[in-house]
């Protein structure tokens, strides 16, 4: 970060997300991040027996490792992006409600995506007649 700064010649001080706007960057966790991906593919999808071993032993071992590092990684960043799609999800799904014309008045009863507590309680003539 110090030689971006020094590239635009702002000081030191300088918010560290406006060098990362104007030179059109990205953190370099990253990168590495991108890299470290690449080289699992890599063994992941190789022909080479002894590779895929070498990784399987890896996995399988008690120490902690390469091959259990980009793991937890992997889970990490599968749970990171599920919870963006929720969340992206849930922001299109109530914009879609407040836009419809058709359930208007559906806004003013529900504000979240959660399952209603009718459905476990009534019986199913009442559940029908309640969702109608």
């Amino acid at each position: 970060m110090t030689f971006c700064k020094r590239i635009l010649g702002v000081k030191s001080s300088t918010c560290t997300m406006a060098i990362y706007g104007e030179l059109g960057r990205y953190p370099m966790f990253i990168n590495r991040y991108k890299l470290i991906i690449k080289v699992w593919c890599t063994i992941i999808y190789s022909d080479h027996i002894i590779i895929k071993k070498l990784y399987k032993g890896m996995l399988l071992s008690a120490n902690d490792n390469w091959a259990k590092q980009v793991k937890l990684l992997l889970d990490t960043l599968l749970i990171k992006t599920l919870v963006i799609l929720l969340d992206n999800f849930k922001q299109t799904w109530w914009q879609n409600i407040c836009n419809s014309g058709t359930v208007c008045t559906y806004k003013y009863l529900k504000s979240s995506l959660s399952i209603e507590a009718y459905l476990d309680i009534l019986p199913k003539k009442l559940r029908k007649c309640m969702s109608q």
